[in-house]
Formats: C-alpha cells, sequence, structure tokens
C-alpha cells in the first residue's frame, strides 16, 4: 500500500471517486427512471390472441390446454390473478409495466409481454 500511495496523488484519488460516483449513478438512473410499455401482447401456443393498450382497465380470462387462466389490465400494469398451472409462478411474478417485461406459464402455454415504450438496445453479448 505504501508503494501505491508514492504512485497516486490526491487529485487521482478524486478522479477515481468522481468516475466511481458518475458510473454508479448511471447504473441506478437506468434501473429507475420509469420505460413505461403502452400495450401487452398475449398469445397461447405461439398464437396472438390480445393486443391490448395498457391505458384500459380490463380483466381477460384465456383457454390454455391446461385451463382457464386470469390476466388483469389496470393502470398501465398487467398480471395473472388465477393460473391453472401447479406452481403458479405466473401468478407470483407480481405487475409488470416496464417494456419488454414479460410473464410465462409454460405449463399453460401463455406469454404476456409489455410492448412499446421505449426499446432499449443490448450493447454487446459475450459469450
Amino acid at each position: 500500500m505504501q508503494k501505491l500511495k508514492s504512485v497516486l496523488k490526491i487529485g487521482d484519488f478524486i478522479i477515481i471517486g468522481i468516475l466511481s460516483l458518475l458510473i454508479i449513478l448511471s447504473f441506478l438512473v437506468y434501473r429507475i427512471l420509469p420505460d413505461r410499455g403502452k400495450s401487452v401482447f398475449i398469445s397461447v401456443d405461439g398464437r396472438q390472441v390480445y393486443r391490448l393498450s395498457l391505458s384500459t382497465s380490463r380483466e381477460i380470462s384465456i383457454k390454455g390446454p391446461l385451463g382457464e387462466t386470469r390476466i388483469h389490465v389496470e393502470d398501465g400494469r398487467v398480471w395473472v390473478t388465477k393460473a391453472p398451472c401447479p406452481h403458479k409462478i405466473c401468478v407470483k411474478m407480481g405487475k409488470i409495466s416496464r417494456s419488454g417485461e414479460i410473464i410465462v406459464c409454460v405449463p399453460n402455454r401463455i406469454l404476456i409481454e409489455v410492448e412499446g415504450g421505449e426499446e432499449r438496445e443490448i450493447d454487446s453479448i459475450t459469450m
């Protein structure tokens, strides 16, 4: 540590601190800013059954291979209120409202996806 202190000056520590703070703030802003979707796309077994605006309140019943799934749309959010699947993971997913968020009921083959907000692109993928 003694050798490191002789190489770095007080100004270097200030620059490192400011850069670290900017990185943390940019990450938080990216996570916190709302990216509200405009519509919800619902499909069963890969076929579109509904595309609805998130600005309207609605309760939908959809038939899947296992039975009826109830989906609720209100206040710009969508969620599953009732599902016939054994573990109810789709119900536990809660309310979604941001563009790109999805709820999937794999046993009943239902996909719910929020669309239409500001799309965020992936810069790169590391393999």
